[in-house]
């Protein structure tokens, strides 16, 4: 029997649906930063006003005890943009297949009406790009601009912090922390292809910490990197790159000194915002110390600066993808 018969007689109908690669989605975003910035600010405006605006069930993390790894199942629904969205990312730690890609997965785009995947993405490049983001906004939400701010890890989520805050704010100098030479090398070229007009001075993580007025963290570090000693006159202190349970980046004593703000109280789920509630030092409940974005702007007698910290939420990466979606039509 032919193919296409037997396909009509079993009504096996194709689902038409669309590829979104990495150079693609980083293209696209790179392009669109400033209008990707203000459509975020927009949203979580909005949904502080309308808190029913979303439904984001907790990320589903399940864990390798094989390789070190683990996968995670990130849903989202927000009706108003006729966004039905799915993520699964890995954590790539074995790098036998994928080398030199610790993100790896898809993300799914589904038709509001027949439910099938409309969309597929690569997700290295609009994780990375959604985590900066959402760092910079929350240093914009709260704190009056710094003089000098540091970016402590110089992948790929440090360089697209840099070119969110040159391109949405007119940041045009950084100071930079990274050990590893040729993560600064890689750095260094694309900064000077994508944002020639900037400075950069590369320093210690001591040097750059005593200079700055705002500190961007996006390492790999196992041990507390931010304390009370070294970071406890910053304004303001962002912590993006902790999210495994063997990640870590501050110090729970910078909870003396510095207000906890996040993206989603599901940050609680890894890291050290996770160590923090099982150490008691938060409270898993209702943590009336932790103040989430949706609750901007800061108010004005805010008496701390501020410590933020994301782990990842579905929310923004739908976003993210929703707006290459509406880029590419």
């Amino acid at each position: 029997m032919a193919e296409d018969r037997v396909i009509e007689l079993l009504r096996l109908a194709d689902e038409p649906c669309r590829h979104i690669d990495e150079f693609y989605a980083h293209s696209t975003l790179v392009a669109g930063c400033g209008a990707f910035m203000d459509l975020l600010q927009g949203f979580y405006q909005d949904w502080s006003r309308q808190p029913s605006l979303v439904r984001l069930p907790p990320k589903q993390v399940f864990h390798s005890a094989a390789d070190g790894g683990d996968f995670r199942v990130m849903p989202c629904m927000i009706d108003s943009l006729g966004i039905q969205f799915v993520k699964i990312i890995g954590t790539n730690a074995a790098q036998r297949i994928v080398p030199d890609k610790i993100s790896v997965g898809k993300a799914l785009l589904l038709d509001t009406t027949d439910h099938f995947v409309r969309m597929t993405f690569d997700v290295a490049a609009l994780s990375s790009f959604r985590t900066a983001a959402i760092a910079v906004l929350a240093y914009r939400l709260s704190v009056p601009a710094a003089e000098s701010i540091a970016l402590v890890g110089a992948g790929r989520i440090g360089f697209y912090t840099a070119l969110i805050l040159r391109r949405w704010l007119g940041v045009r100098s950084f100071l930079v922390v990274d050990p590893a030479e040729p993560n600064r090398e890689r750095f260094e070229t694309l900064r000077a292809h994508a944002l020639p007009d900037t400075m950069v001075r590369y320093l210690p993580f001591a040097d750059a910490c005593a200079e700055a007025g705002a500190l961007f963290l996006a390492t790999t570090s196992r041990a507390a990197l931010c304390d009370p000693e070294c970071c406890g006159h910053l304004r303001f202190v962002a912590s993006v790159g902790a999210d495994a349970d063997d990640l870590s980046e501050v110090a729970g004593s910078m909870l003396r000194t510095h207000q906890l703000w996040t993206d989603s109280r599901q940050s609680m789920l890894l890291g050290d915002m996770r160590r923090w509630r099982d150490e008691a030092r938060i409270d898993g409940v209702a943590v009336p110390e932790l103040r989430e974005l949706i609750q901007s702007p800061v108010p004005a007698s805010q008496p701390k600066p501020i410590l933020f910290i994301s782990t990842g939420v579905a929310v923004q990466d739908a976003l993210v993808c929703h707006f290459i979606d509406r880029q590419g039509r």
